[in-house]
């Protein structure tokens, strides 16, 4: 039986959409079925955060290594 999730993302604060984004990638790791839906004012972090330049969004896989 497999498990599936669904996580909302609705805050505008960077830290809370992260956290939000890195639980749905480990539980997807671990077998669960995740969706993520985006409403208020996360979608707008988007594009923020996939221009950082931390080594941790990469590496969950957040970003693009190739991104510049």
């Amino acid at each position: 039986m497999s498990h599936e999730v669904l996580i909302l993302a609705f805050e505008g604060r960077k830290s809370c959409f992260l956290h939000a984004l890195l639980n749905a990638l480990d539980m997807s790791e671990k077998g669960f079925a995740v969706s993520v839906v985006m409403e208020g004012e996360s979608p707008g972090l988007m594009k923020e955060i996939t221009n950082e330049k931390d080594a941790d969004f990469s590496k969950k896989g957040v970003r693009d290594e190739e991104q510049s």
